[in-house]
């Protein structure tokens, strides 16, 4: 209490509201960075079908007429994930059509190290909400509830 120059159960309270917020606030962007990981992660594997199947969609297009329906059953598996690769990077690059998944990968690492660095100091503020609250109750059972209610309504006539 001393460290964060609190004195009195209202200061208490505000610096764990505080402590409270930001918590949430890094559980939020924990959530978001997760978010864009599985975009990002995504986005590299239907490019990289899109690019290992290719070769199967340019033979096909090359196929005469007679004999397409063969190639296109010999190789449906091949065929089918090389559209949906496409239809997919389309639907998500739109005007970009250059495949970066290098840059892409760079930037999973990245997002990665980020939300390691989030949880590690998520943990920390979950330690001292912890803290703080048992501080608060210790401080609550140690006062007389007659000084708590005086505690409040200075509280009180002040914000009004």
């Amino acid at each position: 209490m001393q460290g964060n120059n609190i004195s009195t159960l209202s200061e208490l309270q505000e610096t764990l509201t505080k402590m409270k917020k930001r918590y949430w606030n890094t559980n939020s962007e924990i959530k978001q960075t997760e978010k864009l990981i599985h975009e990002r992660k995504e986005l590299i594997d239907q490019a990289e079908n899109y690019l290992q199947y290719r070769d199967y969609h340019k033979a096909y297009k090359q196929t005469k007429p007679k004999k397409q329906e063969d190639y296109a059953e010999r190789y449906r598996t091949e065929l089918a994930l090389y559209d949906r690769a496409e239809r997919y990077l389309k639907e998500h690059l739109g005007s970009d059509t250059k495949l970066r998944p290098k840059a892409w990968k760079a930037e999973v690492a990245d997002l990665t190290a980020q939300k390691d660095r989030l949880y590690r100091e998520m943990r920390s503020l979950k330690e001292e909400v912890a803290e703080a609250e048992t501080v608060k109750r210790c401080v609550e059972q140690a006062i007389p509830p007659t000084e708590q209610r005086k505690e409040k309504s200075k509280t009180h006539d002040v914000s009004l």
